[in-house]
């Protein structure tokens, strides 16, 4: 056909419809049963697949392949199938319960390794002449390496300082201050050796406490602020329980079970595990 112009016209024809319902070969085949697509089914839907001509079956008088309660097919194009009965969500409310993860504890981090490269305390040169003695308030602000046993009246590590117990031998230091920790202390000896902090001659009647305050007659070892400080022991048995009940005087102490690492020589601390006795209430008040 021509059109006014001279040019050709190819005419459109639209693509028959598709039926209104499509029903599986069982509702075809007179069993009553329809499709799993229910009375409409998408225009996807048209392929037949090997599944649906083996339902077909029944029309050929195949009855018991039909009669034997098999799942109808819902179809799809592309020839796959899937059963039409709908698998069950495991998250749905009739799933059973989940068992929560079980989450293994972390291992504790290694401790940062201990920088003993600072100036020696025994140097003169470093404290301008005289290493620090008795009655001498410290102020660390460098690094420095303790390589011998000192007496001192307090010390203080500021911030960005550090003093470092050297760990080839066993050192002392004595204090009859406060020792505060604004920087780095570590005492991490080796095996062969031992470190010690000492706070000699303290009156503990004098304590007054004030939190995270540091009161100079609480003497002790404080760290505050950003401040870290490394103890490096000996494995040994942090507490135990007595045996028995203690009475004031006793001087034989009975455990519960057998300490390891205890040693001739270390200091023992007893503190009450009973609850507290209550404070009688006072009598009411009457008008």
């Amino acid at each position: 056909m021509l059109n006014p112009h001279g040019s050709r016209v190819i005419p459109f024809r639209p693509p028959p419809m598709l039926p209104p319902t499509i029903r599986s070969p069982c509702a075809r085949s007179g069993g009553g049963h329809r499709g799993a697509l229910g009375e409409r089914a998408a225009p996807a839907a048209v392929g037949r697949t090997a599944a649906d001509a083996d339902l077909a079956g029944g029309r050929n008088g195949d009855r018991g392949r039909r009669g034997s309660g098999a799942a109808p097919v819902a179809r799809r194009s592309g020839g796959g199938s899937r059963p039409a009965t709908a698998r069950r969500r495991r998250d749905g409310p009739s799933a059973p319960p989940r068992r929560p993860r079980r989450v293994r504890p972390a291992a504790d981090p290694a401790p940062p390794p201990v920088d003993d490269n600072g100036r020696k305390w025994s140097d003169a040169k470093g404290w301008g002449g005289k290493p620090p003695g008795p009655g001498s308030a410290v102020r660390i602000t460098d690094k420095v390496v303790l390589d011998t046993d000192a007496r001192i009246g307090s010390l203080l590590i500021d911030t960005g300082g550090s003093l470092v117990f050297a760990k080839d031998r066993s050192l002392t230091l004595e204090s009859g201050g406060n020792v505060e920790v604004r920087g780095t202390l570590a005492l991490a000896p080796d095996q062969a050796h031992t470190h010690t902090l000492r706070f000699p001659d303290i009156d503990e009647r004098r304590f007054r406490g004030g939190g995270t305050t540091v009161v100079d007659s609480d003497t002790g070892l404080w760290v505050t602020g950003q401040g870290y400080l490394r103890l490096d022991g000996a494995p040994r048995t942090a507490w135990v329980r007595a045996a028995a009940d203690l009475k004031a005087g006793d001087t034989t102490l009975r455990l519960a079970a057998a300490p390891d690492g205890w040693q001739p020589g270390d200091e023992l601390a007893v503190t009450p595990t009973a609850r507290p006795t209550p404070s009688p209430s006072p009598p009411p008040t009457t008008w």
